[in-house]
């Protein structure tokens, strides 16, 4: 079985959504739950780049 979760139009700029504590909680919670691809599907903030230092450090 392949485990898989999926996030959509986050905003985490626009909620002003504490990121550090964010990513803790997000690696732990893909960790737990051995998923195996986690698939953006949607804005994490209004801009790309935020967007993609966001993955890299989750990735981390």
């Amino acid at each position: 079985m392949v485990n898989v979760a999926f996030s959509s139009d986050n905003h985490f700029d626009i909620n002003k959504v504490p990121l550090t504590e964010t990513i803790r909680q997000q690696a732990d919670y893909l960790r737990r739950h051995q998923i195996q691809y986690y698939l953006i599907a949607g804005d994490l903030f209004n801009s790309f780049t935020k967007s993609a230092d966001y993955v890299r450090l989750l990735q981390a």
